[in-house]
């Protein structure tokens, strides 16, 4: 774990990158979208 740790210390473009794909993947959390997966399953029980 410190081997990876200091490599995002020192690797500008890796900490963008695993940025940028931590700001996609949370987007999949939004109230919107838990609304939607919530209205299947209700959906699904019916």
């Amino acid at each position: 774990m410190e081997t990876q740790l200091r490599t995002l210390l020192h690797n500008e473009s890796l900490r963008n990158q695993m940025s940028e794909k931590g700001f996609e993947f949370v987007q999949k959390f939004n109230d919107e979208a838990i609304a939607q997966s919530i209205m299947k399953c209700y959906e699904g029980l019916f």
